[in-house]
């Protein structure tokens, strides 16, 4: 989403590590999460992923095409748990929806 500025500041604020909830980690989503880990490409669960929804979480490299920016963006599904849309305001990331209605429009511009 090109022209969107994230400020994770209120976001991160927040943050804790939730001992509970990386106990139910696989081994594979702990060495992505808390050991800084990346997956194979093309062997994980969202690869071939295209549903809209909501996925933060992996690594930018310099080493993209520089016509585009030079930046390569990988995103590790292990450290992913995919939130459909439609599911974001059950989900607790209402505050979001609005990122997908304005990729929408700038879509059809």
């Amino acid at each position: 989403m090109a022209g969107i500025q994230w400020n994770w500041a209120p976001i991160m604020s927040n943050y804790h590590k939730n001992p509970e909830a990386i106990s139910r980690l696989t081994s594979e989503q702990y060495e992505v999460t808390q050991r800084n880990g990346t997956e194979r490409p093309f062997q994980n669960a969202y690869w071939n992923h295209k549903d809209p929804g909501d996925s933060l979480l992996g690594h930018v490299f310099p080493d993209g095409p520089r016509e585009t920016g030079g930046l390569r963006y990988c995103i590790n599904s292990a450290s992913l748990r995919f939130i459909p849309v439609d599911q974001l305001e059950r989900e607790g990331y209402g505050s979001y929806r609005s990122l997908f209605e304005a990729s929408k429009e700038g879509a059809r511009k």
